[in-house]
């Protein structure tokens, strides 16, 4: 899937949304009887994301309110977020469609580790892990690393607590009611841990990548399929999966190109590719590999890499390596 219409909604939200004021994003939240969200209070922007709508709507309620509609899919929409830079108190995933409408992946992740670098210092998020066990195609994460993000706090809230919202009210199924968990998020933090292994420096940053894309010439991180690392690739080209195989053709002279084939699960040609694309500084997550023994590998072999960013979203993660002073 190929989209190259960025500038186009960039520039329609700019001038579309209130920058005062709070905002809540659904992701695949469906086209049907959305008149329900203009009862929702706390939130100057209401954004919903759904590939289905016809067209990009803005509903004006009042001064305070406006309800869009988008009419893209949950990554490009969190692309074009990140391009406006546009702050997000409250993330909305409760049925993208893996029981019913053709959803051919989740969203819930990976989405939020890509949203990240917007989500507010107090962000909301409704989500379900019930719904991916009922679908029977993802396993989700453990309990205790579920919404699990680079927050200091994360409370599950019930139905008493202030700014509670009933995740009933984004759902018109009967079989995603009474499964919705509601967290709410406090205070960021970028845990940096950083030691030198050989030539090497290394960096172990408990945060999103992409909230660091600056720092990194080339990105290794895991998409679910081929579908999801294309939409994502669409905006974020220099982040590819671990355990994929690319091809890449390359200029050695006026009148020769050659093609070469990198598999990134076999370090030598992770190596070579390195070499290949003058990478200095590399940028990985957690894949359950022996990270010395990644690091130890690079080390030893001819590339020009000066640092690897290790990035992890999960508390306890990288145990391995933080150990190392």
């Amino acid at each position: 899937m190929h989209f190259s219409n960025y500038d186009f909604y960039v520039n329609l939200l700019d001038n579309t949304l209130i920058k005062t004021g709070k905002t809540l994003l659904y992701l695949a939240s469906g086209t049907e009887q959305l008149d329900r969200f203009k009862d929702l209070e706390g939130y100057s922007n209401i954004i919903l994301v759904d590939y289905e709508f016809g067209d990009c709507i803005t509903i004006d309620m009042d001064d305070n309110k406006r309800i869009i509609h988008l009419n893209l899919d949950a990554y490009i929409a969190i692309q074009v977020l990140l391009m406006l830079n546009h702050t997000v108190d409250a993330v909305i995933i409760l049925n993208e469609g893996m029981q019913m409408g053709g959803g051919n992946m989740t969203i819930a992740e990976n989405a939020l580790a890509l949203l990240f670098p917007v989500m507010s210092e107090e962000t909301m998020i409704i989500c379900s892990r019930k719904y991916y066990k009922m679908s029977q195609v993802y396993k989700p994460a453990k309990k205790s690393n579920w919404v699990n993000l680079p927050f200091k706090t994360k409370v599950l809230l019930k139905s008493e607590d202030a700014g509670y919202i009933n995740s009933d009210f984004f759902t018109t199924y009967d079989f995603c009611k009474g499964i919705g968990e509601v967290y709410l998020l406090k205070n960021k933090i970028t845990k940096v841990h950083t030691f030198q292994r050989g030539r090497i420096n290394v960096h172990l940053l408990h945060s999103s990548m992409y909230n660091h894309l600056d720092k990194i010439d080339l990105g290794l991180t895991l998409f679910e399929n081929g579908f999801q690392e294309e939409i994502i690739r669409t905006g974020i080209n220099n982040v590819l999966n671990w355990k994929g195989t690319y091809k890449c053709s390359r200029k050695i002279s006026k009148d020769i190109t050659i093609e070469k084939q990198y598999d990134l699960n076999n370090i030598d040609e992770l190596n070579q590719l390195c070499v290949d694309k003058n990478v200095t500084s590399l940028g990985v997550i957690p894949s359950g590999i022996d990270y010395r023994q990644f690091i130890d590998d690079l080390n030893n072999m001819e590339n020009s890499i000066e640092d690897i960013y290790f990035f992890h979203l999960h508390h306890g993660d990288l145990k391995s390596l933080y150990a190392i002073q």
